[in-house]
């Protein structure tokens, strides 16, 4: 368990490059052996947590790269796919441990659902397409996600924007609300016992409102029952945005957060798990 010292003073943006793009100039190093970078990236990771979460890289611990130059640039694809599993696996266990809750929208399908011609939902604007997206709601959305396009339509409507691989991913927090609310509620108190941890949780969410690396890919926030982040997926021919581009900054950041509310919810009791 990360102690409350790490907590407070640990970097939350460790990653100021862009993982993948390191690792591919690394190929070009003839004596580079590319499976320590990766497993350095990976151990980082478990360490960080210390038992808190589960990790296990299955993916990294099947990856068997040679050494040897000449053999590297046939290693490009698969190396591509190792980032996006080890993305994946990233996000599942941390999400699943924290308090949000996620919806993932597949919208792989939904000119089939709504009897669209694929170029004619690609030169849509927003205001088109949300309009079509509403009149099928019922069969691209459960409950659940109906409610959050409702307060986040974005993600739903920029995915629309790849033609492969397209989803809408939402997380939502009621947790954080509930620590605003008392924060907003009680700034004597907040100010006098728990300042610097406050701000800290501040710095924290403000990383964790950008869960994807690249700077064009806009996420969308909204408070209200829930703190909801909102983001998307997919590609084309030459542009992509999958799990091996998460913003890595997001994890670290999220599990000080969550440490941090932990702490909160034992000195204020802010929270009541439903």
């Amino acid at each position: 368990m990360m102690n409350i010292n790490t907590v407070m003073t640990g970097n939350l943006t460790p990653f100021d490059f862009d993982v993948e793009e390191e690792i591919q100039k690394l190929l070009e190093d003839k004596d580079c052996n590319i499976l320590i970078p990766i497993k350095l990236f990976c151990v980082f990771f478990e360490k960080l947590v210390h038992g808190d979460i589960e990790l296990h890289f299955q993916s990294v611990n099947l990856l068997n790269i040679k050494v040897d130059y000449a053999a590297k640039n046939s290693c490009r694809s698969s190396l591509v796919n190792v980032m996006e599993e080890i993305g994946g696996e990233l996000w599942e266990a941390f999400i699943n441990w924290s308090s949000f809750q996620k919806e993932f929208i597949d919208l792989s399908v939904a000119e089939t659902v709504m009897d669209v011609d694929s170029e004619d939902l690609l030169s849509w604007d927003d205001t088109v397409r949300a309009d079509y997206i509403s009149k099928y709601q019922k069969q691209l959305f459960t409950k659940i996600q109906t409610g959050l396009f409702g307060e986040i339509p974005g993600p739903v409507l920029d995915c629309l924007d790849f033609p492969y691989g397209r989803a809408a991913i939402y997380l939502y927090s009621e947790k954080i609300i509930k620590y605003l609310e008392f924060a907003a509620d009680n700034k004597d108190i907040i100010h006098n016992q728990f300042a610097r941890e406050h701000e800290r949780i501040r710095r924290a969410l403000r990383i964790v409102e950008q869960p994807v690396a690249r700077e064009w890919v806009k996420s969308h926030v909204k408070k209200g029952r829930y703190y909801i982040i909102g983001f998307y997926i997919g590609e084309d021919i030459e542009h992509g945005i999958t799990f091996r581009n998460l913003n890595w900054n997001f994890f670290v950041a999220l599990y000080v957060l969550e440490k941090l509310l932990e702490i909160a919810d034992s000195f204020f009791h802010f929270y009541e798990e439903r």
